[in-house]
């Protein structure tokens, strides 16, 4: 069964081996956390932060959709007026 762990405590875990580049083993002996429970903690904190990247881009890439559909419908209105224009 797997013991409840803060999220201050799992911060302080992920930084010392992701931020500061210390083996997994020697954390783990430090902080009394098996070494499978880190690496578990590291690979949930790496789908956290490529998900956020990737709604990032998502929301990035819709807005910029608006932007060109909204400038499509305003040139196609601009050449049904110069059309109308020029046939009379």
């Amino acid at each position: 069964m797997t013991r409840p762990y803060s999220s201050e405590l799992k911060k302080s875990v992920l930084q010392k081996v992701i931020i500061k580049g210390r083996p997994v083993s020697d954390v783990s002996i430090e902080y009394g956390i098996g070494q499978s429970t880190i690496y578990r903690w590291l690979k949930a904190d790496s789908e956290l932060k490529k998900n956020s990247k990737e709604k990032f881009i998502m929301n990035k890439l819709e807005q910029r959709l608006q932007e060109v559909s909204d400038e499509r419908d305003i040139l196609i209105k601009a050449a049904s007026i110069f059309a109308k224009k020029i046939t009379y």
